[in-house]
């Protein structure tokens, strides 16, 4: 696995917070009781910190430049496009497994617009009816049905 075309993310198993991270995945590497994942750095990558009584979610690029924000657990800075929390980061959460069941994983190669429109949706609480799969059927070339 070639690392400089990757984002790795350090997976804490005690501490203040848990993290979890999705994207287009690479591989996976335990060593030394750590786990590592490893993310394509040419898509977004969305990161869950959840913290005794707070959660917050990043949807990141990564855009090649120090000048982005370092977040706990990840290798390189990244480019913050949306950050959501409560109840905002349940329904994307929930919006964003839904979709990459229909979708069989082709989401996180989707361009980051499609993640910050997601977001805009979860922010306004309209994640009902069909305003997500009809978002989806604007970045995917297949249709997504209603309700998968």
């Amino acid at each position: 696995m070639n690392t400089d075309d990757s984002i790795c993310v350090l997976i804490p198993h005690k501490g203040m917070y848990t993290l979890y991270a999705e994207g287009y995945y690479l591989g996976k590497r335990h060593e030394n009781g750590r786990t590592y994942i490893y993310l394509s750095r040419l898509h977004p990558v969305i990161l869950y910190y959840t913290y005794p009584l707070y959660r917050v979610l990043y949807v990141c690029t990564y855009d090649g430049s120090t000048a982005g924000c370092r977040l706990d657990g990840v290798s390189c800075s990244l480019h913050i496009i949306e950050r959501l929390t409560g109840r905002s980061f349940d329904r994307f959460k929930r919006a964003l497994y839904r979709l990459s069941r229909s979708t069989e994983g082709r989401i996180y190669t989707w361009q980051a617009s499609f993640f910050w429109r997601l977001a805009a949706l979860c922010r306004q609480g309209k994640t009902g009816g069909g305003s997500i799969p009809l978002l989806a059927g604007q970045y995917d070339v297949q249709e997504i049905r209603n309700g998968q």
